[in-house]
């Protein structure tokens, strides 16, 4: 597709819309676009697999985006565009001459599409847990609000409300009528249905064990493994409990000798409770082991609770303070009131531990929208550090968020005539 204007071609936009199997839950890490001769290219559009197949669907997405690139285009005096676009489909959608994706995957969507309502409705918005100025995680559209035309009486043009929240993707701007957190913060006042993934590793001496639990609510359980690693010739001694007290050793777990790998797969829906994993560092030398726990949603009706844990890029070198983030959420909803620790090791010295907020104060942007956050300050120098998050939430207080914090769209009831909004 090409823009024209009296000076001729300005930009060609171009669309792959691609077929993938994954999970849909695994949609909060952007990934980077690129900006090249003027043109964004790169941007990931992916659409939950719990979405029902419409035809419609793409090509409004495709036009969206085009008239996104036109308003864009005219806003910036001819200096951005975009240039390079592609779709990931659900598998469960029919063939349409759809490409295979090669690196392309959900967990690298830059604008999700999704069904979600709450207390904004269905809302456009965009997840921002950064400061004034900072790219925020993803942009999230639902299929009503691209497929029913009458909305744009409220919302205005689909390309307009595109652009709006793209400044809030990229540039890191923040809407005037956020009622959580209005006009901009300063610099100084910074702030699965799938899958539970837990990874666990350390430097394990001679003869010592290295011992953790995996909680295991009962919105998981299906498809539940464990992955376990080593650096030696042999496997660890394993040990895993249930909450039933049932044991699975080395012998339950199958062995690849040449990947150094070690997999057990528990059948049907595993026990919900605390499972406890010990490996036993059997051989002669210091070696890291690490264990990987997987599972998987046990209806897919109900998504999981899970935590995603981040870093400030640009602020993990001594002497500057390092930003934490926990998003912990079930399915797109943040959790409240949870309580959320941050545990950081280095490679000499005893480990730290950090209470992380969702308060809106400090390095916390918006208060309440499931991401907890806190400056980490006590490193002493440059070197290798582990963080490892814990999250804990007492049932008897209340949980889900009934809405979703961050920079909306503004729907305003009424209707367009002669182009003026009444």
């Amino acid at each position: 597709m090409t823009h024209r204007d009296n000076a001729g071609p300005v930009c060609s936009l171009k669309f792959v819309t691609l077929l993938v199997a994954l999970s849909p839950e695994l949609l909060f890490l952007g990934a980077g676009v690129q900006l090249q001769n003027n043109g964004y290219d790169g941007l990931l559009v992916a659409i939950n697999p719990q979405v029902s197949e419409d035809q419609n669907l793409i090509p409004n997405i495709k036009e969206m985006i085009t008239e996104a690139s036109f308003y864009l285009f005219n806003a910036t005096k001819r200096r951005l565009f975009f240039r390079n676009i592609k779709i990931v489909i659900p598998a469960t959608w029919k063939a349409n001459n759809y490409s295979k994706v090669k690196q392309e995957s959900y967990e690298k969507a830059n604008v999700i599409v999704t069904n979600w309502y709450g207390a904004h409705g269905g809302d456009p918005y965009t997840l921002q847990y950064r400061g004034c100025g900072k790219e925020g995680k993803y942009i999230y559209f639902t299929p009503d609000f691209l497929l029913n035309d009458d909305l744009t009486a409220g919302y205005g043009s689909r390309g307009r409300v595109f652009v709006h929240e793209w400044a809030h993707l990229r540039w890191g701007v923040f809407d005037e009528y956020n009622n959580e957190k209005p006009v901009y913060i300063n610099g100084q006042n910074q702030i699965k249905v799938t899958r539970l993934l837990e990874s666990m590793g350390e430097n394990v001496k001679p003869h010592h064990e290295m011992r953790n639990t995996v909680a295991v609510d009962n919105s998981v359980g299906n498809d539940t493994a464990f992955l376990v690693t080593w650096q030696t010739s042999g496997p660890p001694e394993i040990v895993v409990f249930d909450p039933n007290g049932r044991k699975y050793n080395t012998n339950n777990f199958i062995i690849n000798q040449a990947l150094r790998t070690a997999h057990l797969w528990i059948p049907g829906t595993a026990v919900p409770g605390p499972w406890t994993y010990t490996l036993n560092n059997t051989h002669h030398s210091l070696q890291a082991l690490k264990v990987t726990a997987i599972s998987r949603a046990s209806c897919s009706d109900i998504p999981p609770a899970t935590v995603e844990v981040f870093v400030e890029e640009d602020s993990t070198r001594f002497p500057h303070p390092m930003m934490i983030y926990a998003n912990v959420r079930k399915g797109f909803y943040p959790i409240l009131n949870a309580t959320v620790t941050a545990m950081i090791e280095p490679e000499t010295g005893d480990p730290v531990t950090l209470k992380l907020f969702d308060d809106g104060a400090g390095v916390d942007v918006i208060k309440n929208d499931g991401i907890y956050s806190r400056y980490f300050f006590s490193f002493a120098v440059n070197g290798r550090y582990s963080l490892k998050v814990h999250v804990n939430h007492s049932p008897s207080i209340s949980a889900l968020a009934h809405s979703i914090p961050g920079s909306h769209a503004m729907y305003i009831p009424g209707y367009i005539a002669n182009g003026k909004n009444h």
